[in-house]
């Protein structure tokens, strides 16, 4: 796993410069203390081109929202790498024992088997 080198979560998304351009921020900090992680904006804010293509606020909105849960995405993400190598060693760990329980179960079947034709004259 490599070391966290990201601004620490939870973040938050902020308008601090109005609707147009949507901050994300460090939650539970105060407006003075605000450092800009992503920012999310309707337009370019390049006028000196003539590619910009405006988003609507829903998808600005939306595409905040998805970056502000960058952390916890991340974070659930390696829990779930965690539990993931841990259920994949369990079922090898389970197939060992199926194997060596499924050798034990034949031997013990076969030899009941021989001595059982054994007893019969078989």
């Amino acid at each position: 796993m490599s070391t966290t080198t990201h601004t620490p979560g939870p973040w938050t998304v902020e308008d601090p410069l109005g609707p147009e351009s949507l901050w994300i921020v460090e939650a539970g900090k105060e407006p003075h203390e605000w450092r800009c992680i992503a920012m999310v904006c309707r337009d370019d804010l390049d006028d000196h081109d003539d590619f910009d293509v405006p988003i609507g606020a829903g998808e600005q909105q939306a595409n905040a929202r998805l970056i502000a849960a960058a952390p916890e995405t991340a974070a659930e993400r390696d829990r779930l790498r965690e539990l993931n190598a841990e259920l994949v060693a369990a079922l090898k760990r389970a197939r060992y024992e199926l194997v060596v329980l499924d050798e034990c179960s034949s031997i013990t079947i076969e030899e009941i088997d021989r001595v059982i034709a054994k007893a019969e004259g078989r």
